[in-house]
């Protein structure tokens, strides 16, 4: 029991051999008396014959000289015998039955030795002898005391008492005795469950062996003693279980069998595997591992066999067959092996499917399935069966020759296995010849066009014309000439050199292409074979062959060339086709000199009325204009459509530059026209660029460059007119481009600011609002107007980012402005379409107002007429939900582009913001005063605020006022200003409990 309670005192090797050597009898005798005991204790009620046994076997534990105690499983000592309490004189008080073990410990702290003590806290002492009591089933430890050393064995009862030993082992010949005896048993244990026993120390060497080791290592144990297992003579180890051994190892936790490589002590080599606990003291310090070893050399010899044998198996069908299968009883393919790095996905088209229900299989293949599942239901083999894959494992088209035999073990059937032979190759070869002999027979029979000899100076000698006769050349005219002589163009090959030096190479020759043009206008095109002939003796003798009429087959590809070389819409050619075209138009163009002209063409606005009347307008508009445009320029001229409303011409071989502009004045006033499309009169306008070839570029991309430069001059000139690429329109290509870079710099540094112009109420003056303004001031291109630089982030997508960044600073100003005690009103921001479309619009959106712990109702967000074109669903719902959310809409720009009243109608609007040129111009024309009272008098009856933009007058102010204005906007309150200035005017305008008015 007192285990748990002793000190441990420095005790000398020697003593820690007691402990192991004690052990044996200990283990012994506790069984002994512990069987005997719990006997006693559990027939207390036995008969009297019993009783009397049970009082001989208490004076013989009485009078034994071990020490015995024995405890239940609440820890209340139950007895003891003399010699437990002669150990303990301080406390034999207290060794009385019904005693609780803690109390004993308790008190024998203040009369234990100091060295017992060994300089512990009662409650260190306490849990020491709690965490002992409630470790393993049998603990025992051999503890120092007044001069003797004692074996201190504690055993755990199976009702969870504790029996506990104290026994003098202070002389050497029985600590000798039990500790062979102990040895021989652990030997014998080891031996009949794994080959031999090992310990290391705490720096991994090796300090123990079993006597075992020697038979299988052929070495005896001192000569590895002190060595580590790496220091083994050839140590080797598979990289990954020799990781997962060393981390293990570094953890001091129990490794799983490990095997590596080593020499036995003759050289010759082995496998070891092994297996080890880690060993802690008594006071948790790691003394090293234990652990046991097995000769695994058979084994590993064996799984090598066994590889080396699949290897073989492997390569030997990869030799006779491209792929082994098997399959289950009810013919599902289970397994399939074949060539490495595809097997997986062999796998994936074929497991579990039988062979007619794998996918992909060819069903125009001539294949008897019905005998095939015939011959499976009565387990007979079959052979050669032939399959086509419309697609297999690796995509392509593949032919499969497959046989298999059932499998038969031990009477049952299990299933089916065979191999299956890759044979796309030989059927390609197959269908190759079948087609070469399809030819042949076709040649044979279309050799009635006509029959050609030549001689060795290549001059035809002989003509035999056939039924279908499309030479359209006398005889005369042919006969003594070379092919080249005659008339025609040549389409294969791509020059007559090239054909004449295959003739002078003597080479046989296939489809020479060329074309004729015949009386009526129309062409054929001939295709012509021949090989050369020689004599007996080798000599070159001419040519003999056929030709053929072509046409029809020429016109067919034509059609279907067409089909992937035209834009389908507007049936010009798409832009792949034209690049390739023009690419090569100006290579020879270069090569002879001549001059061409670029055109490029946008429709002006098309995005517009793209959206305002729907795809299907803007698609037949474009098809209309696509019409005109081939009435205006013919062959050979080339036209393209690049993508969207852009559209292109290149002018070949042109006299003059003024053809360009007269072609160009053309295409403006044809395409202008109006057009009756679905019902509605729509008319577009172009814009177009013209660059000239060679001067402003010798390759395509330099000329579309160009004249795309110069269709944005001609744009910004009016639209409905053109402009020619010049060095002014290139420099101001170049600025945009540039400004472009700077604007995604300026992005990334948010080196911006905002400005504020104040919104007035007309009926009192008072400040009601302020829109915030972005400005853009280039460290080198100084200050940027908003109207240069916000369509170029539109077009390059720095928008979005454009506009979290606004978002971001003016919840910001308005956060500073609360901290302040300002009192400011709701700010609106301008917010783009493309922002509108967004996913995560609105859900951004209020994570900033949170952030900045900005009230929704103090931001109003402004969109424009034309952002709200393309009002789709996802335009519409995020609108609503910031509405919902509290955030007031604003629809700015009102009167530009295609304005819509269902805006007013469909969405969730607060203010309605007029634009600045029908405030202007509804003051000089009755038409335009007559719309904006309409829209005014509609949107109040909606409930809809209305703001006037551009207020530059004050008999603007009076007019709009006058036609029900709530608010207005513009230089004649106050112009855009810094935030400084705007809290100053807010400040220097606030009268004593309210505002002074801005009005003028």
């Amino acid at each position: 029991m007192f285990a748990a309670t002793c000190a441990t005192a420095a005790f000398s090797p020697a003593a820690a051999a007691q402990t192991d050597a004690a052990w044996q009898l200990s283990a012994l005798l506790g069984l002994l008396l512990l069987a005997l005991t719990a006997r006693l204790i559990g027939q207390r009620t036995a008969l009297g014959a019993m009783q009397t046994q049970a009082r001989l076997w208490e004076r013989s534990i009485e009078s034994m000289n071990v020490g015995i105690a024995l405890y239940d499983c609440d820890d209340r000592l139950l007895n003891c015998n003399a010699a437990f309490r002669a150990l303990y004189p301080e406390i034999a008080h207290l060794l009385v039955g019904g005693t609780n073990f803690y109390d004993i410990v308790a008190e024998y702290y203040h009369h234990a030795p100091a060295e017992t003590i060994d300089g512990r806290t009662k409650e260190q002492f306490l849990e020491e002898a709690r965490r002992r009591r409630t470790g393993f089933e049998v603990s025992e430890v051999v503890r120092y005391l007044r001069d003797r050393w004692l074996l201190m064995t504690d055993c755990r009862t199976a009702d969870g008492g504790i029996i506990s030993f104290r026994r003098d082992v202070t002389k050497q010949t029985l600590i000798e005795h039990d500790l062979s005896k102990r040895r021989k048993v652990i030997d014998d244990l080891t031996e009949l469950t794994y080959d031999w026993f090992w310990r290391e120390d705490a720096d991994g060497r090796f300090i123990e062996f079993s006597a075992a080791v020697e038979e299988h290592l052929r070495q005896t144990g001192n000569q590895l003693m002190g060595k580590r297992r790496v220091e083994m003579p050839s140590f080797e180890a598979d990289a990954q279980p020799y990781a997962e051994y060393l981390s293990h190892i570094e953890r001091r936790e129990r490794f799983p069998w490990f095997t590596y490589r080593t020499q036995r002590g003759d050289g010759t080599p082995m496998s070891i595997a092994v297996t080890g606990k880690p060993i802690f003291d008594e006071r948790g310090e790691f003394q090293g591992y234990y652990g046991a070893g097995r000769d695994v050399t058979e084994r590993e010899e064996t799984l090598a066999a066994l590889r080396k044998s699949e290897e073989r198996f492997r390569a030997l069908t990869m030799l006779a067959t491209e792929w082994y299968w098997e399959t289950d009883t009810e013919f599902r393919i289970t397994s399939v092996r074949g060539t490495p790095g595809h097997e997986e996905q062999v796998q994936k088209l074929v497991h579990g499917r039988r062979l007619w229900e794998i996918s992909g299989i060819d069903r125009s293949m001539p294949v008897d399935w019905e005998e095939l599942k015939s011959e499976v239901a009565e387990r007979r083999a079959f052979k050669h069966l032939k399959v086509k894959l419309l697609r297999d494992h690796l995509g392509q088209p593949a032919y499969y020759e497959v046989s298999g035999q059932p499998v038969i073990e031990h009477g049952l059937f299990i299933g089916y296995r065979g191999l299956a032979w890759d044979v796309t190759e030989r059927e390609s070869l197959i269908a190759k010849i079948s087609d070469n002999e399809a030819r042949f027979r076709a040649l044979t029979e279309l050799s009635s066009d006509w029959y050609w000899e030549m001689d060795e100076q290549l001059r035809f000698t002989r003509l035999q014309r056939g039924e279908r006769d499309t030479i359209n050349l006398d005889s005369e005219d042919i006969i003594g000439k070379h092919r080249w002589d005659l008339p025609g163009e040549l389409i294969r090959p791509s020059s007559w050199d090239e054909h004449r030096a295959t003739l002078l190479a003597r080479k046989p020759f296939r489809d020479v292409m060329f074309r004729r043009w015949m009386p009526d206008g129309s062409y054929v095109y001939n295709v012509t074979s021949g090989d050369p002939v020689h004599d007996a003796e080798g000599k070159f003798l001419g040519y003999r062959g056929i030709g053929k009429n072509i046409t029809d087959q020429v016109k067919s590809q034509e059609r279907i060339e067409r089909l992937a070389t035209v834009d389908e819409l507007t049936q010009l050619a798409n832009r792949q086709t034209f690049d390739e075209r023009a690419g090569r138009i100006l290579a020879n163009a270069y090569a002879g000199e001549k001059r061409c002209a670029l055109l490029f063409i946008d429709l002006d606005n098309f995005r517009l009325l793209n959206n305002g009347y729907g795809h299907r307008v803007g698609d037949q508009m474009l098809s209309i204009v696509a019409s005109r445009m081939r009435n205006v320029i013919g062959e050979p001229h080339l036209l393209g459509r690049r993508g969207g409303d852009e559209l292109v011409v290149l002018l070949i071989d042109i006299p003059r530059g003024d053809y360009a502009v007269e072609v160009a004045k053309e295409l403006i006033r044809s395409i202008s026209e109006p057009a009756r499309v679905l019902g509605m009169e729509v008319a577009v306008t172009p814009s177009v660029g013209i660059s000239f070839f060679p001067q402003d570029g010798i390759e395509l991309d330099s000329l579309l460059n160009a004249a795309d430069a110069a269709m944005y001059q001609a744009k910004e000139s009016g639209r409905q007119t053109y402009a020619f690429y010049t060095p002014t329109v290139a420099r101001r290509a170049d600025l945009r481009l540039r400004l472009e870079q700077r604007l995604r710099k300026a992005v990334e540094a948010r080196d911006f600011k905002l400005v504020y112009q104040p919104l007035i109420s007309l009926n009192d003056g008072k400040l009601v609002g302020a829109e915030a303004l972005i400005r853009w001031r280039d460290a080198e291109l100084g200050d940027i107007s908003p109207s240069e630089f916000i369509p170029i982030a539109e077009e390059s997508g720095l928008i979005v980012a454009l506009g979290e960044w606004v978002l971001h600073e003016a919840c910001r100003a308005r956060r500073n402005w609360r901290m302040q005690g300002l009192d400011i009103p709701p700010l609106s921001i301008n917010m783009a379409g493309v922002q509108l479309r967004q996913l995560g619009c609105v859900e951004g959106l209020i994570n900033v107002l949170k952030e900045y712990d900005v009230p929704p109702e103090d931001i109003e967000v402004e969109v424009t007429e034309t952002g709200l074109l393309d009002t789709s669903a996802r335009s519409r719902e995020n609108l609503v939900r910031m509405r919902n959310a509290g955030v007031r809409i604003a629809l700015d720009d009102f009167g530009v582009g295609f304005s819509s009243l269902a805006h007013l109608r469909d969405l969730p609007i607060h203010r309605l913001k007029i634009d600045r040129s029908f405030t202007v111009e509804c003051m000089r024309d009755a038409r335009t005063l007559t719309i904006v009272k309409a829209v005014i008098d509609m949107a109040r009856s909606l409930g809809i605020c209305i703001t006037a933009e551009g207020i530059e007058t004050q008999a603007q102010q009076t007019w709009m006022q006058h036609l029900g204005c709530d608010s207005a906007q513009g230089y004649l309150f106050a112009r855009p200003m810094n935030v400084d200035d705007f809290v100053q005017m807010f400040i220097d305008r606030r009268g004593v409990g309210r505002e002074r008015s801005l009005m003028h």
